[in-house]
């Protein structure tokens, strides 16, 4: 007899999340944090110099990855 066969598949939970990167990270920690983050994962980044260390980071060693990035420029204390 040609039953159908019924799969239960137990969904994952969201491994999405978001990194904050500080002032003091450059491009050794950027690669940490991507080698470790999955698809999806929004980089919080302080200043504009991070956004372009991010891309060279990005480009160079995980071009086939998907991170979604904000840049959150902070004011610096007088």
């Amino acid at each position: 007899m040609g039953g159908r066969r019924i799969v239960r598949v137990k969904s994952a939970p969201s491994l999405m999340v978001d990194i904050y990167i500080n002032t003091g990270e450059w491009i050794q920690s950027l690669q940490g944090h991507m080698s470790s983050a999955v698809d999806g994962t929004c980089f919080h980044l302080p200043t504009d110099m991070h956004h372009h260390a991010f891309w060279l980071v990005k480009n160079d060693w995980f071009p086939e990855r998907d991170f979604k990035v904000i840049v959150e420029k902070t004011e610096v204390a007088k």
